[in-house]
């Protein structure tokens, strides 16, 4: 019995004689890193005060739109404790008004995109208008052509005509002058001299009298051709100018209508940032996790939190910071990025760890920091990066190498 008794001793002797653990220790704390994710800003109709009450009635008014005061949890898709990855989706709030602003925003772009369908049309067919009046403009003035051409066709014939009826009225009037000059009838004739007989002079006389006539009526015809042809030339240049001034008048439509395209354009690009308005706003009504991480808290379905209110509380992975503080004299031993080894009575085996923070100023310690140094001691604070995962809040032993 005595042996085992003083193996006892001997091994309760040993232990008060063993050595303290070489370097600094210090008592640190897990910080508690949680990420809120708060309740979204969501927009909808608002409520129009002047409703029924305006100063003038007849005024154009706009339907009012605001912030909500109020959003209404419609689902929960994670309870308390679950883990979620980056993107998964925490909440999804009532969409209503939501959804109806986006069907009022393309409603808007459709419209306005049908309204440039609309002038591009219009535009199409004032060019074909266009490219007809051009083309009649080309057979007017060819047509004008002619009948400049035609007129001075008959002015040259008129010309030619008048001469005609100078020679035959020359030779009407010599005619004329030989019958008065025969001799009576019965007067011997010198020899070799023969005259036209009184009837061959009245037959000729009759012919060119005729061929007056003729001259004389083509002469009419053709003043009165000319006269005809010169109002149809004039009729033509006035038609001319009136499609100049046609297709100066079309042109200016053209130009406007083009300008008018590009203000629609405009409002159609205007209203279709609406529609990614309308949609982003949508999208704001599925809560999606903005990180790795374990669900601290999460609201319940059918709650209407106000916008900015925590709607989950997600603690990221990754590696813990563990937060502690040390006194001047251990400050002065210690180097930011010396690896450091951590412990705690409930872990199986200790967890390396990198000092990453040395604190600049000396202060007190905060009365609800874990620390075997007295409150009342000025110290430092320390942050070391465990390796791996610690439970938050709990203390740990730190051991920073001598």
């Amino acid at each position: 019995m005595r042996a085992p008794l003083l193996l006892a001793g001997l091994a309760v002797l040993l232990a008060s004689c063993a050595p303290a653990p070489a370097g600094t220790v210090v008592v640190g704390t897990v910080r508690d890193v949680t990420l809120s994710v708060p309740v979204p800003t969501l927009a909808g109709p608002a409520v129009d005060l002047d409703a029924g009450f305006a100063a003038d009635p007849t005024a154009p008014r706009s339907t009012p739109s605001a912030a909500t005061g109020v959003v209404i949890v419609k689902a929960v898709a994670v309870a308390q404790g679950a883990h979620v990855a980056a993107g998964d989706t925490l909440a999804s709030l009532d969409d209503s008004a939501q959804q109806a602003a986006l069907g009022a925003a393309k409603s808007d772009a459709s419209v306005a995109a049908a309204q440039v369908g609309v002038l591009a049309q219009s535009i199409k067919d004032a060019d074909d208008k266009a490219a007809e009046l051009t083309d009649k403009r080309a057979d007017v003035v060819k047509a004008i052509g002619e009948l400049k051409k035609n007129q001075k066709k008959l002015a040259a014939a008129a010309k030619t005509l008048d001469a005609t009826r100078k020679q035959v009225a020359g030779q009407l009037a010599k005619a004329k002058k030989a019958l008065a000059s025969l001799p009576p009838p019965g007067t011997p004739l010198p020899p070799g001299v023969t005259v036209p007989t009184p009837a061959d002079l009245q037959k000729g006389i009759a012919k060119l009298q005729g061929a007056l006539k003729q001259i004389d009526a083509g002469r009419k015809k053709l003043a009165s051709a000319r006269k005809m042809l010169a109002t149809g030339l004039r009729k033509a240049e006035t038609g001319l100018r009136t499609l100049d001034n046609a297709r100066a008048d079309l042109n200016d439509a053209r130009a406007q209508l083009r300008d008018l395209k590009k203000l629609a354009q405009v409002a159609a690009d205007g209203t279709q940032v609406g529609v990614d308005a309308a949609n982003w706003q949508l999208g704001l009504t599925q809560v999606t996790a903005p990180v790795a991480g374990t669900v601290v808290s999460i609201v319940n379905a059918g709650s209407a939190p106000i916008p900015g209110a925590p709607l989950a509380v997600v603690r990221p992975d990754g590696p813990s910071l563990v937060d502690a503080w040390v006194t001047p004299a251990q400050y002065a031993r210690l180097t930011q990025g010396t690896p450091v080894t951590l412990r705690g009575d409930w872990m199986p085996a200790s967890m390396p760890g990198t000092l990453t923070v040395l604190g600049t100023t000396a202060t007190y310690p905060p009365s609800s920091v874990t620390t075997d140094e007295t409150h009342l001691t000025r110290a430092f604070q320390v942050t070391v990066q465990a390796s791996g995962t610690l439970p938050a809040g709990v203390p740990v032993t730190i051991t920073f190498p001598s």
